[in-house]
């Protein structure tokens, strides 16, 4: 979920073993060092990699 070579990343954070709730406010704080937006529709969750993946959900 995290690309981890953004330099946003690499800049801001160390390699280290984070907690789940971590990795959460990483990337609530720092949305641009996501890899792709995720959609969420019911349970179903899916990372989009292009706009016709929302169809697919």
């Amino acid at each position: 979920m995290v690309n981890q070579e953004h330099p946003s990343y690499a800049k801001k954070f160390e390699e280290h073993n984070f907690s789940t709730d971590d990795w959460i406010k990483m990337i609530h704080h720092n949305p641009e060092i996501m890899r792709q937006p995720i959609a969420i529709k019911g349970d179903k969750t899916m990372m989009i990699s292009s706009p016709r993946d929302i169809e697919k959900l």
